[in-house]
Formats: C-alpha cells, structure tokens, sequence
C-alpha cells in the first residue's frame, strides 16, 4: 500500500497532467460568457471562478462520490443568464453527468452541477492541438451554476463550509499560527475568471476565499497590533 506522501506525489502529478487542458477550457468559457454579456444574451453581472481540488480533499473523499471533481468551475449569476449561458455551452461541452440540488426540498443548497468534458470536435475545430509537442489533456471539469442567492448562503449563510466542517476551520487556524506555509499545502488551487484571462490566486487569497472567517479574525488582529502614534493623545 502506497505511504500519504506518496499518494500525494501521485495525485498532484495527475493534476499537472491536466491542469493546461483545465485552464483552456477556464479560459473558453470565460470568453464565451463575456461575448454573452457584450451581445446583450446575457444581461446581469456573472462572476466565474475556478478551483482544483487539494489532495487533502481529494483524499479523503475517495469512495464516497461516484464522479471525479478535481477540477471545478463556479459560474455565479441570476437564473435566466445562468439558463442562457449552460446552453451556450453545452456547444462546447459534453455532458456525462447532472445533479440538479434544485429539486431537492430537503436542503438550503440550490446549485445546479453538471460533469463535463471538452467536445473532442470543438478542440479539433479551434486547432487547440497544433504545435502541440503532447497533446493537451483535457479533464473532466464539475460545473456549478450558482444564483447570487446561493452564494449568499454558501460564502456567509447556513451553507459556509466553516460551518458545517468546523473542525477543518479550527485546524487550519491552529496550523496557521505554526507553520504557515506547510498549512497552504492543503488548500486547492483557486482561479479568478475574467473574459479569457484567468489568474491564480495566491496562497493567502486562497486561504481567505475558502475560509472568510479567517480573513475576518487576522484583520482584527492586524488592527489591535497596531500601536497609536504616542502624540495622538495629545490632539
């Protein structure tokens, strides 16, 4: 049986197999939802993020989900553009999986997730593997179609993942205060989305995306560090 580092060797090597296919389809599909927008299909403000999975979350959900979500991308809009641009990109896009939480009455969670992959015609058809010394693999990528509502309830509501994984909140904090670079290594790789430009964010970006609480608490940390000018008193 393999050791966890070796696991984990393993599994960031299968990442960076794929990870070039990932950001190209990132990439298209930030550029097809900014023509959307500039054609006037879609009408309200969308917001597109991307997240690889960390090898910390991949490992110890193995067996419990019958689909790969390494990769992941989060499309946040209002529901008639959110309709609008899932058609548009089922052009590009196969579908092999859909779980629609919508229809679930038992929970606050309203996503829609689809598992999909890059048409092999649309790579073809856009020359994605010419001057390609390997071809580009190209992964199957989770799709989450978010309302602002949802996120709403999933960033700072019911739903925020500190909530309902508390113990991964106060680890990570605990973590943080030892050794602050080794507690990086477990967060995923996280995405901004911008028309075709996309942009890793940086460890600390990542860290308070994921975790808002904590962005929250070292902030005020900050501030009562901060020592008044001694001749403040005095005005």
């Amino acid at each position: 049986m393999k050791s966890i580092d070796e696991m984990r060797t393993s599994y960031n090597e299968f990442i960076e197999r794929q990870r070039k296919g990932y950001e190209i389809t990132a990439a298209m599909i930030g550029y097809i939802v900014q023509k959307m927008q500039e054609a006037s299909i879609v009408k309200g403000e969308v917001s597109i993020s991307g997240r690889i999975k960390s090898f910390k979350s991949a490992y110890e959900n193995t067996g419990k989900k019958a689909v790969d979500d390494c990769f992941g991308i989060r499309i946040v809009g209002n529901i008639n553009d959110l309709i609008a641009i899932e058609r548009e990109l089922s052009r590009m896009l196969v579908l092999d999986l859909k779980k629609d939480h919508r229809k679930n009455k038992n929970t606050k969670y309203n996503g829609l997730h689809e598992m999909v992959h890059m048409d092999s015609s649309y790579v073809k058809e856009y020359g994605m593997q010419e001057n390609e010394s390997e071809p580009i693999v190209f992964p199957q990528i989770e799709v989450q179609y978010w309302s602002e509502e949802t996120r709403q309830e999933c960033v700072y509501g019911e739903l925020a993942y500190a909530k309902y994984k508390r113990k991964d909140l106060l680890a990570i904090i605990a973590r943080l205060e030892n050794d602050r670079e080794d507690a990086y290594k477990d967060l995923p790789i996280c995405y901004e989305i911008q028309g075709n430009n996309i942009r890793r964010l940086s460890n600390r970006e990542t860290l308070y995306k994921v975790y808002p609480e904590i962005q929250e608490l070292e902030e005020k940390r900050e501030k009562a560090s901060v020592v008044p000018d001694a001749d403040d008193g005095d005005r």
